[in-house]
Protein backbone atom coordinates (compact mmCIF):
# COMPACT_ATOMS: atom_id res chain seq x y z
CA UNK A 1 0.00 0.00 0.00
CA UNK A 2 0.98 3.55 -0.51
CA UNK A 3 1.94 3.93 3.22
CA UNK A 4 4.01 1.42 4.27
CA UNK A 5 6.92 1.92 5.36
CA UNK A 6 9.95 1.18 2.59
CA UNK A 7 10.55 -1.93 3.60
CA UNK A 8 7.73 -3.66 2.65
CA UNK A 9 7.42 -5.41 -0.22
CA UNK A 10 3.99 -7.39 0.08
CA UNK A 11 1.94 -7.72 3.20
CA UNK A 12 -1.40 -9.37 2.27
CA UNK A 13 -4.18 -11.18 3.61
CA UNK A 14 -5.89 -14.45 2.35
CA UNK A 15 -8.37 -15.10 2.75
CA UNK A 16 -9.90 -11.31 3.64
CA UNK A 17 -12.61 -11.21 4.68
CA UNK A 18 -11.72 -14.83 6.67
CA UNK A 19 -13.43 -17.06 8.56
CA UNK A 20 -11.64 -19.05 11.52
CA UNK A 21 -8.17 -18.75 9.86
CA UNK A 22 -6.70 -16.26 7.66
CA UNK A 23 -2.81 -16.35 6.15
CA UNK A 24 -0.60 -12.77 6.59
CA UNK A 25 1.95 -13.29 3.71
CA UNK A 26 5.31 -11.08 4.12
CA UNK A 27 8.01 -9.95 1.68
CA UNK A 28 10.66 -7.81 3.00
CA UNK A 29 13.33 -5.93 1.25
CA UNK A 30 15.56 -6.67 4.13
CA UNK A 31 15.96 -8.97 7.05
CA UNK A 32 13.58 -7.72 10.23
CA UNK A 33 12.71 -8.37 13.53
CA UNK A 34 9.35 -7.08 14.81
CA UNK A 35 5.59 -7.62 16.02
CA UNK A 36 2.59 -8.90 14.61
CA UNK A 37 -0.41 -7.63 16.52
CA UNK A 38 -4.17 -8.01 15.51
CA UNK A 39 -6.30 -5.13 17.26
CA UNK A 40 -10.16 -4.81 17.73
CA UNK A 41 -12.21 -1.75 16.57
CA UNK A 42 -11.37 -0.50 19.87
CA UNK A 43 -7.89 -0.63 19.51
CA UNK A 44 -6.86 -3.56 21.59
CA UNK A 45 -5.17 -6.16 21.05
CA UNK A 46 -6.33 -9.13 20.78
CA UNK A 47 -3.28 -11.38 19.10
CA UNK A 48 0.61 -10.86 18.87
CA UNK A 49 3.20 -12.58 16.97
CA UNK A 50 7.21 -12.19 16.57
CA UNK A 51 7.85 -11.70 12.74
CA UNK A 52 11.67 -12.10 11.74
CA UNK A 53 13.15 -12.36 8.63
CA UNK A 54 12.83 -11.86 4.62
CA UNK A 55 9.60 -13.74 3.96
CA UNK A 56 7.38 -15.70 5.83
CA UNK A 57 3.28 -16.84 5.67
CA UNK A 58 1.89 -16.57 8.96
CA UNK A 59 -1.23 -18.41 10.09
CA UNK A 60 -3.42 -16.52 12.31
CA UNK A 61 -6.34 -18.32 14.25
CA UNK A 62 -9.37 -16.20 14.23
CA UNK A 63 -11.67 -18.79 16.03
CA UNK A 64 -11.63 -17.44 19.44
CA UNK A 65 -12.11 -14.05 17.71
CA UNK A 66 -15.99 -12.71 17.22
CA UNK A 67 -17.39 -11.26 13.78
CA UNK A 68 -15.97 -7.40 13.20
CA UNK A 69 -13.39 -4.81 11.75
CA UNK A 70 -9.85 -5.93 13.00
CA UNK A 71 -6.82 -4.14 11.99
CA UNK A 72 -3.19 -6.33 11.54
CA UNK A 73 -0.14 -3.90 12.67
CA UNK A 74 3.06 -4.60 11.28
CA UNK A 75 5.68 -2.87 13.74
CA UNK A 76 9.45 -2.84 12.78
CA UNK A 77 12.33 -0.26 13.20
CA UNK A 78 9.82 2.12 14.83
CA UNK A 79 7.82 1.86 11.40
CA UNK A 80 4.14 0.68 11.02
CA UNK A 81 2.17 -1.12 8.03
CA UNK A 82 -1.38 -2.06 8.51
CA UNK A 83 -3.52 -3.79 6.77
CA UNK A 84 -7.74 -4.35 7.88
CA UNK A 85 -9.51 -8.14 8.59
CA UNK A 86 -13.02 -8.60 8.20
CA UNK A 87 -13.58 -11.42 10.76
CA UNK A 88 -16.95 -13.21 9.36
Amino acid sequence: AVNDPAYVEKFELYPNPAGTQTKVDFKFTENISGTLKVLDFTGKVVKTYKVAGQSMILKLDLSDMKSGIYMIKLESNNKIAVRKLIRI
